[in-house]
């Protein structure tokens, strides 16, 4: 918008000065946010799209949209415009709590599903705080997306001290005493048990085993049951989220630590409460998960009163 001068125009006192505070003040509003409801596969996903724009999400309106029953969501995936000419957009990832993620497999294949409905585009390289991240919408419908590599290194996870055998750390609380211990853009310490996942109290272990003083940034828990050697069933908490139906990352690190310790094939399909994931660990030691996504639905939000409204349609 421009606004003319009294020069130009012949205007000028109250008449002006009224004209400029109007127009100060079209300057300092902010459209709504476009969001959208998605899950992948249960992970309940929530989409702010904040391109070509220069404010930002803040932890207290995550913190504010996470108070509202109706939304539900474990973590917001916000996308930016990239400052890197290698990918197409930046990710910047919040679980409920108002605490910054690395990774979120499942929000990225929510994102990208997003996306292709906007662009009808189906390949996209991501900016994340974990490096790029390629994804494509395939020809079924499911997303794919690549996490790429899993970390060993104690350091690099990461953990408080030396770990010589990552495959069995001596973490116990409750029946669980037997991790493996990776990152895969998030810090994830699997239990691998001989019977149903269901059974074990991760409301009351998880919360006690994040914050683990191994764990300098705490990390995510899971229980894993190996059903066959291209199978296993996986309950997730979730650090910053809690108990969730599902979770990307955390299905990408049990299938590799199922793998190392010799228990399973690298193609394994992860069946959580909320749905099933595909991962495959491949030869080039990157790891794909592939699987569904499901659309709910818009809303507006309004930064300033960090207010959701939810569209009718």
């Amino acid at each position: 918008m421009q606004l003319l001068t009294g020069s130009k125009t012949g205007i000028s006192g109250p008449v002006l000065l009224c004209a400029e505070i109007i127009y100060q003040g079209l300057i300092l509003m902010k459209a709504p946010v476009s969001m959208a409801k998605m899950n992948g596969s249960g992970n309940a996903i929530i989409i702010a799209d904040m391109r070509s724009r220069n404010d930002s999400i803040t932890p207290e309106i995550v913190r504010q949209l996470a108070k509202i029953r109706e939304i539900g969501f474990d973590q917001i995936m916000v996308i930016h415009d990239s400052q890197h000419t290698d990918a197409d957009y930046s990710i910047e990832i919040w679980n409920r709590d108002g605490s910054k993620a690395r990774a979120c497999g499942n929000g990225m294949r929510c994102v990208t599903e997003w996306l292709y409905r906007k662009e009808y585009h189906n390949y996209f390289v991501f900016d994340t705080m974990s490096g790029f991240v390629y994804a494509q919408r395939l020809q079924n419908g499911f997303v794919s997306v690549d996490m790429g590599k899993p970390h060993f290194n104690w350091q690099e996870i990461p953990l408080i001290k030396t770990v010589e055998d990552i495959d069995h750390v001596a973490l116990r609380c409750g029946p669980l005493n037997d991790a493996s211990v990776l990152s895969i853009g998030n810090p994830h310490a699997i239990f691998f048990v001989k019977d149903n996942v269901a059974g074990y109290k991760l409301l009351e272990y998880g919360p006690r085993l994040e914050h683990n003083l191994l764990f300098p940034e705490q990390a995510n828990i899971s229980v894993a049951q190996v059903t066959s050697e291209t199978s296993l069933d996986l309950r997730t908490w979730e650090r910053g989220a809690g108990l969730t139906r599902a979770c990307g990352t955390a299905a990408c690190a049990s299938v590799i630590a199922a793998c190392r310790r010799g228990m399973t094939k690298n193609e394994v399909q992860v069946t959580q409460p909320g749905g099933i994931l595909s991962v495959r660990w491949e030869k080039n030691g990157h790891v794909k998960l592939i699987g569904a996504t499901e659309y709910e639905f818009s809303a507006l939000l309004d930064i300033e009163s960090k207010t959701l409204t939810r569209n009718l349609m």
